[in-house]
């Protein structure tokens, strides 16, 4: 099982006044009121929060604002060479302003130093991050018709991270 480190804070620089810090079950019940509010119909559950924060090889981080509200936050799995991006979202009073690519450059720091050698995601078809993913480098793999309730497709993309000479990430 892939080992993920784990700071107990990193500044954003992308995004001044902002603090990733590590989930903590106090910040499930606000995580979840953006869940509902932005992914209707396809929220995370407390449950299933709880069950990302209690599970080996995550890397599940939060970002915080001065008065220490909940900006955005991520989820990355790792198991062996891959990672999977689990989760990512900012609230709507932070969005367009950087704080979803830096949620996703700290994610695939973390993958890196967990020796992932790629990173996999899905998304809605008509998700507004998708131009975000691919100008990260994201490729699609597959497009899976009518996935979401809905009838909307998903898109299941890949990023192949660079591998050292000594066969690690870097």
């Amino acid at each position: 099982m892939a080992t993920i480190t784990v700071a107990s804070e990193r500044r954003l620089a992308d995004v001044p006044g902002l603090a990733l810090v590590p989930m903590r079950w106090w910040h499930i019940a606000e995580v979840t009121h953006w869940e509902q509010r932005m992914f209707p119909g396809s929220a995370w559950t407390p449950a299933q929060l709880w069950a990302e924060l209690a599970a080996e090889g995550r890397w599940v981080q939060v970002a915080l604002d001065a008065a220490g509200a909940v900006c955005g936050y991520v989820d990355v799995a790792v198991t062996g060479h891959d990672a999977d991006l689990m989760t990512i979202a900012v609230v709507p009073a932070w969005q367009g302003q950087g704080l979803g690519g830096a949620l996703l450059r700290a994610a695939l720091d973390a993958a890196r130093a967990a020796d992932a050698w790629q990173m996999f995601l899905e998304v809605r078809a008509d998700n507004p991050a998708v131009a975000m993913y691919e100008r990260f480098g994201f490729q699609q793999l597959q497009r899976r018709r009518g996935y979401y309730a809905d009838g909307m497709d998903a898109r299941v993309m890949r990023l192949r991270l660079p591998v050292s000479e000594s066969g690690s990430s870097t």
